[in-house]
């Protein structure tokens, strides 16, 4: 009889634990889901560039901008609360100080975030835009080569690369050259 109700007391610990563990896997699915979708929102607010041109909508749009950078804000700081390491969400912090002119920390929080993913080719990319507008070109090419090399199939890339720095990257095994 005590024999029995060890059998039956670890089985019922094993399937609570079992329990617990796909609570806790179902938790992380939806957090990582929540993230994606919120990171989304902030390259929305980001990449949104307003201005038509028109003198009169002006001060609509400097507000329009402020605004969307604000939200953008508001936005990584939940990313932020879910996972404060998450790499995109400091680069796209980075970006954030980049576009209010801090490049202080812009530089500080994309290089933090290439410490955490030193081989995403859109943390490189902000870090080459970070150099690019300190005046560190050297430097700037070498990252968005960098970004060129682990992300071949971005034509993007590939054209940014070519208007700064006259270099076409032709994938791993050409390397980069100089286009006359």
């Amino acid at each position: 009889m005590i024999k029995l109700i060890a059998e039956s007391t670890i089985a019922a610990s094993l399937f609570s634990a079992g329990v617990f563990m796909l609570y806790f896997a179902w938790k992380r699915r939806n957090k990582a889901k929540k993230i994606k979708k919120l990171m989304g929102h902030v390259i929305d607010l980001l990449e949104k560039n307003v201005g038509t041109g028109n003198i009169f909508t002006e001060e609509k749009e400097i507000k329009t901008n402020r605004h969307n950078l604000e939200m953008a804000k508001w936005i990584l700081d939940q990313i932020r609360s879910l996972e404060p390491g998450h790499a995109l969400a400091l680069h796209y912090y980075g970006m954030y100080y980049l576009k209010l002119g801090n490049l202080i920390d812009a530089e500080k929080l994309c290089k933090k975030a290439e410490s955490i993913d030193p081989d995403n080719f859109i943390i490189q990319n902000g870090l080459g835009l970070v150099f690019e507008q300190k005046g560190n070109l050297d430097r700037a090419n070498a990252y968005f080569e960098k970004a060129c090399r682990n992300n071949p199939d971005n034509t993007d890339f590939h054209n940014a690369l070519r208007n700064r720095s006259g270099k076409v990257y032709r994938g791993f095994s050409a390397g980069l050259r100089n286009e006359k």
